[in-house]
């Protein structure tokens, strides 16, 4: 890995950058790699697992069929713990990988003409759950009201106009949160039992 990393800093492009971090066996992690030329890239250091149906370890992925990427289309690189690797990938990437963050910062990225520190900012301190926002909608469509439910009204109309941002001080973004750990109760509780649905309580999003 030191000697890896110490070519890795010698290293005069993306390509050569990539080629030198082969040594590196462990640990696994995606780097970003940017050159003053514009050019850009993901390199995906250490062995990566090829394992049986079973689970079992039983080769590494060879080197030159890593997930690691070069200029990509899109003009950028986005890594939130989400899926790097295309469809058909030929090798299967098992575990679980976060679905709407890279989602947000997709969007952010798109949205923005022109990066200063100001809108880099933003884009760090961003609190708009996409989870919410694709949620909400179809929460919200199975609602029944009945009458005098002058109360639960106000607050449907509230989560409908909600962009789904998850300030601190946000109304909306607590009931959502408590709408859908009690969704999460009523869903999984009587099944686990009160003991294990204590450790695995509230929304996986």
């Amino acid at each position: 890995m030191i000697d890896a990393i110490y070519q890795m800093g010698k290293s005069v492009d993306v390509k050569n950058f990539i080629a030198a971090a082969k040594p590196w066996t462990a640990p696994m992690t995606n780097v970003l790699v940017a050159t003053l030329t514009g050019d850009i890239g993901l390199l995906s250091t250490g062995e990566l697992p090829l394992r049986n149906q079973q689970g079992q370890w039983v080769s590494t992925i060879p080197w030159e069929d890593q997930p690691n990427f070069i200029n990509p289309k899109s003009g950028f690189i986005v890594t939130a713990n989400n899926h790097i690797t295309p469809n058909n990938y030929p090798y299967p990437m098992p575990g679980q990988y976060s679905v709407y963050r890279n989602v947000r910062i997709q969007e952010m990225l798109n949205a923005t003409k022109k990066w200063n520190i100001e809108s880099i900012g933003k884009l760090q301190i961003d609190t708009v759950s996409v989870a919410m926002r694709m949620l909400m909608p179809e929460l919200l469509k199975n609602i029944k009201l009945s009458s005098g439910a002058d109360t639960v009204l106000s607050t449907v109309e509230k989560l409908k106009k909600w962009n789904a941002d998850m300030q601190a001080d946000s109304a909306e973004a607590l009931i959502a949160v408590a709408w859908l750990n009690e969704i999460s109760k009523d869903i999984y509780a009587d099944e686990l039992g009160p003991e294990l649905f204590e450790k695995f309580r509230g929304p996986r999003l």
